[in-house]
């Protein structure tokens, strides 16, 4: 049979195959967050959105860039790509799945064809590689650079790569800190948790939210000394962490709405507007990076 129309599971396990059966491959993805879903080898060609915005996004990451380019496959950068094109060999797979953890979760629903057609093998080759000539060479300098953008996600996340952040050190905020009083408190106190674990801990760095709105928001906090400010990460965050003693014990025994914090964390966790409060489900979310 030379073409066959896949879903779910039934994708990955024909993309598993023909790239590990493969003498030479070649791609065209949109974005791509995971370097070891397929093997990949030298001479490969893959061509990406490693756009500035796609970066900063978190569609495509810099990480599993690097990892290929280290396993020298060829990859090219080509903003606004939208193909999720994969020619392996004698077979070419056309769908939606990108080349990301997300993309082979159980939640997402991925469907695409699969033809071993040789016109339509030669055609989609030819494609991918025409692509290439038009695209950007990634190279060290290239990866150097894309190293330094602060992943600042501006989607709006429904179930949009849901689970992916915590698996990459990477989190979901709301881009504008809730009101009233009450949610604040335990969107904060589900917001260190997320970062330092259920216990609290101090010393160590963390982010509330994007720019310096924080010292604001919490100088009565520093000023009692419960929280320390820390210079700005990456350019756009400020940092704080709690303080031993007074800081710690306050934020481990203040009362929170605890149906609220529950929320708001799973919804921090994943990246699903679908878990907040449901005032705070129509609010955007952006991705940022745990501290180490």
């Amino acid at each position: 049979m030379t073409t066959r129309f896949l879903t779910g599971s039934g994708i990955w396990e024909a993309l598993r195959d023909g790239a590990a059966t493969s003498k030479a491959r070649c791609a065209a993805i949109a974005y791509l967050t995971s370097a070891d879903a397929l093997p990949w080898a030298a001479g490969d060609v893959l061509v990406v959105d490693a756009s500035d915005e796609a970066i900063a996004a978190g569609a495509t990451a810099a990480a599993a860039l690097r990892a290929l380019y280290e396993a020298q496959v060829s990859i090219h950068s080509l903003a606004d790509l939208h193909a999720k094109v994969y020619v392996f060999g004698d077979e070419v797979f056309s769908g939606s799945a990108n080349l990301s953890s997300s993309a082979q979760g159980p939640q997402r629903v991925e469907a695409g064809v699969l033809s071993r057609d040789p016109q339509v093998v030669r055609d989609a080759r030819s494609f991918v590689l025409d692509l290439r000539n038009i695209s950007v060479t990634v190279d060290s300098a290239f990866l150097d650079r894309i190293d330094r953008i602060a992943v600042r996600s501006r989607m709006k996340p429904s179930n949009k790569e849901a689970g992916e952040g915590t698996d990459h050190g990477c989190l979901w905020r709301l881009q504008t800190a809730p009101n009233p009083i009450q949610s604040l408190m335990a969107y904060t106190n589900a917001l260190m948790q997320a970062q330092l674990g259920d216990e609290l801990v101090a010393g160590r760095k963390f982010r509330l939210w994007s720019g310096t709105r924080g010292r604001n928001t919490f100088a009565t906090h520093l000023n009692a000394r419960r929280l320390e400010w820390h210079e700005g990460h990456s350019g756009y965050d400020d940092v704080f962490s709690i303080t031993e003693g007074i800081g710690l014990t306050y934020f481990r025994e203040r009362s929170v709405d605890e149906n609220l914090r529950v929320k708001f964390l799973k919804a921090i966790e994943t990246g699903d507007r679908r878990f907040l409060p449901e005032s705070f489900t129509d609010q955007e979310m952006e991705r940022f990076e745990k501290l180490s």
